[in-house]
C-alpha cells in the first residue's frame, strides 16, 4: 500500500488549487456574461495576450504525464528518451511557418472546418470530428488517470475518486469561462508544475551527492545514452524510436490538434501566433529535459533498493 504523506496544510493547498481552478471559471462567466458571441467563448475573440497563450500549450501537452510518466521512463530505460527535443524542434518549426499562418488566416473555431472547406465536404468534416472525439477520449484519460494516481498515493483516496473530482472541477471552469478561462487556470497550473520539478530536482541533487555523482551512478548502470542507432525493435528507446516516434506525435499535435489551433488563433496578428509556438517550444523541452533528470535523480537514489520490489510503491509512476 503507497504511503500517506498528506497533512492538514496539504489539503488546504489541494482545496485552495481547486477553489482556485473554479473562481477563474466562474469571473470569466461573470466578466463575460453579455457576451453571446461563440467567437468569444472558444476563441476569446482573439484579445488574448501571446504569453499566458503559450504558457497554456506547454501545460496542454504536459499535465502529469510529464510528472509522472517521463521520471518513470527515465528510471526504468535510461536517458535516450531526452533526444526527443529533436523532433519538438522540428515539429514547432512545422507548425509555426507552415500550418499556423493557413488556420490563423481562415479565423477558424474548429480545425475541421479546413477539411470542410478543403474538399467540399461535410462528411469528411464530421467523420474527422467523430475520430478526433475519439481519440480524445482515450487522451483524456490518461491525463486525467495521471494527477488522480498521485493524489491517490498521498491521501488515500481511491483513483476513481480522484478521477471524478479533477474532472468535475476541469468540467466545470471550463464550462463556464470558455478558452480564457481555460488558459489562465493553464498558466496556473504550468507555474505549479515548474516549481514542483525544481524543488525535486534541487532535492534530489542534495540526497545524491550532486550531479556527477548522479551521471556517474546512471553511466555505471548503462543508463546514459544519447545516440542508440541500434535497429532493434525490441528496445523501449533508440534514436530512432525517439526522433522518428515522439516526432509523429508532436507534429499531429502542434501542427492540426484542436487544442493547439484553438489556442495560438486566439492572439491578436500572425506574429504573436508564430512567437507563442516558439516559447511553447522551449518550454516543453525545458520541462521534458527536467523531468528526464528527475528520473535519473531517482534512479541514482534508489539503484540500492528497487522502491516497487521493496514494496514501497506500487507502481513505477509512483516514483516521482
Amino acid at each position: 500500500m503507497a504511503l500517506r504523506y498528506f497533512h492538514a496544510a496539504d489539503y488546504c493547498v489541494l482545496v485552495v488549487v481547486l477553489g482556485i481552478s473554479s473562481f477563474i471559471g466562474v469571473y470569466f462567466a461573470w466578466k463575460d456574461r453579455r457576451s453571446t458571441n461563440k467567437k468569444d467563448f472558444f476563441g476569446g475573440s482573439r484579445q488574448l495576450q501571446m504569453c499566458p497563450v503559450a504558457m497554456s500549450m506547454i501545460a496542454s501537452f504536459m499535465s502529469a504525464i510529464a510528472i509522472l510518466g517521463i521520471p518513470a521512463e527515465n528510471f526504468l530505460n535510461g536517458s535516450q528518451f531526452m533526444i526527443s527535443f529533436i523532433s519538438i524542434i522540428i515539429a514547432s518549426v512545422l507548425a509555426a511557418q507552415v500550418f499556423m499562418p493557413v488556420f490563423y488566416d481562415m479565423d477558424m473555431i474548429s480545425v475541421n472546418q479546413y477539411l470542410e472547406k478543403r474538399f467540399n465536404s461535410v462528411v469528411i468534416r464530421k467523420f474527422a470530428s467523430a475520430l478526433i472525439v475519439i481519440e480524445m477520449c482515450f487522451f483524456m484519460g490518461v491525463v486525467l488517470y495521471g494527477p488522480s494516481l498521485a493524489l491517490g498515493s498521498v491521501t488515500g483516496l481511491p483513483v476513481w475518486l480522484s478521477i471524478v473530482l479533477n474532472g468535475s472541477v476541469c468540467a466545470f471552469y471550463t464550462t463556464l469561462g470558455g478558452i480564457k478561462a481555460v488558459v489562465w487556470t493553464d498558466v496556473m497550473q504550468i507555474m505549479l508544475m515548474i516549481f514542483g520539478l525544481l524543488i525535486v530536482s534541487v532535492k534530489g541533487f542534495i540526497l545524491t551527492g550532486g550531479p556527477n555523482e548522479v551521471f556517474n551512478t546512471v553511466s555505471k548502470h548503462g543508463l546514459l545514452e544519447f545516440f542508440d542507432m541500434s535497429l532493434d525493435f525490441q528496445k523501449t528507446f533508440t534514436f530512432w524510436s525517439v526522433v522518428f516516434g515522439t516526432g509523429i506525435n508532436w507534429m499531429t499535435g502542434f501542427c492540426t490538434n484542436q487544442i493547439m489551433v484553438q489556442r495560438y488563433c486566439s492572439v491578436s496578428s500572425t506574429r504573436k501566433a508564430r512567437t507563442a509556438l516558439y516559447i511553447n517550444m522551449v518550454g516543453i523541452i525545458a520541462i521534458l529535459t527536467t523531468s528526464s533528470l528527475c528520473g535519473l535523480l531517482l534512479f541514482a537514489l534508489y539503484h540500492h533498493c528497487d522502491p516497487v520490489k521493496a514494496s514501497i510503491i506500487s507502481k513505477y509512476d509512483q516514483a516521482s
